[in-house]
């Protein structure tokens, strides 16, 4: 946990310093009722059940009928990793990214990814709401 709030801090400072840009979702959702909610629904909930069945279904599975599980799971956790479109998230997400192809193909399933997937974005949530 320690680490994960280590990282949050510095991306954001690093993208602050290189990019000139500061990511926050909750400002977003700041004037809005419910707001803690609405992060949690719109940036842990959603993402995690819609990019897992687009990225490890889809993709994936379509991947795996053209390639060998190797080329099949970099080559998805390289794309999940360059849709987030954050230079500095590249060193988080494909590691991350992996971990959840490799889960889904040793698994077959994709509802570990997803669970694994909220839990990491609620994390980031949690960051912001603090």
């Amino acid at each position: 946990m320690t680490s994960a709030l280590l990282i949050h801090y510095i991306a954001n400072w690093v993208n602050v310093i290189v990019f000139s840009r500061d990511y926050y979702y909750y400002s977003i959702f700041a004037d809005s009722p419910g707001s803690a909610y609405l992060i949690i629904f719109f940036t842990a909930i959603t993402p995690a059940l819609f990019e897992e069945l687009g990225f490890r279904g889809y993709l994936l599975q379509s991947l795996l009928n053209i390639a060998d599980t190797g080329q099949a799971v970099f080559i998805s956790a390289f794309l999940f990793a360059i849709i987030h479109l954050s230079f500095i998230s590249l060193f988080w997400l494909i590691p991350f990214a992996l971990f959840l192809g490799y889960t889904r193909v040793k698994e077959n399933t994709i509802w570990y990814g997803v669970f694994f997937h909220f839990c990491f974005n609620l994390t980031a949530c949690l960051f912001e709401l603090l």
